[in-house]
């Protein structure tokens, strides 16, 4: 009986418990000395709370569950949405990489449009410039825009430039 109680208590506790703004002083020592923190957004993932922080160069995920935090870095390059949707209880933001999906629900639709703003901004000069050789990744993943071109016609003008 204990442990069908554990979830839900555990679940109010970390929505009640302590406040992220502790989170965010916490990032301060991860911080590049001239890097500051411009956009985040706060929500929770069944029994975890979680906060999502946005500087110019990376983003940051702390997850809390309970009294213990986990922090991870991310850096823009590996990020492939960025998105709003509605969610059973509010809002959700998802944010998928090249290795995982995030869902974040509760979210606060100000600071959502905000923070997907802020991140979009970020990705979009990534997209533009794409790999060295190929095309942005925003045509690739929507097999539109420019065909694929081979290696030998991504190789020729290369090498003519250097003759």
């Amino acid at each position: 009986m204990f442990d069908d109680l554990l979830p839900g208590a555990k679940r109010r506790l970390g929505r009640a418990g302590l406040a992220l703004g502790d989170d965010l002083h916490a990032l301060e020592s991860r911080l590049a000395p001239d890097e500051r923190i411009e956009q985040h957004v706060r929500g929770h993932d069944d029994d975890e709370r979680l906060l999502w922080a946005a500087t110019p160069r990376r983003l940051f995920l702390v997850e809390r569950e309970m009294f213990e935090r986990d922090v991870r870095e991310l850096a823009y390059g590996d990020v492939r949405l960025v998105e709003r949707r509605p969610a059973p209880r509010g809002t959700a933001l998802v944010l998928r990489t090249v290795r995982k999906t995030y869902v974040i629900e509760g979210v606060d639709d100000l600071h959502a449009d905000a923070f997907i703003a802020y991140v979009r901004a970020r990705l979009a000069p990534l997209e533009m410039v794409g790999a060295a050789g190929s095309l942005p990744r925003t045509m690739e993943a929507r097999g539109g825009g420019t065909p694929a071109l081979t290696r030998a016609e991504r190789v020729s003008p290369a090498i003519r430039g250097l003759a």
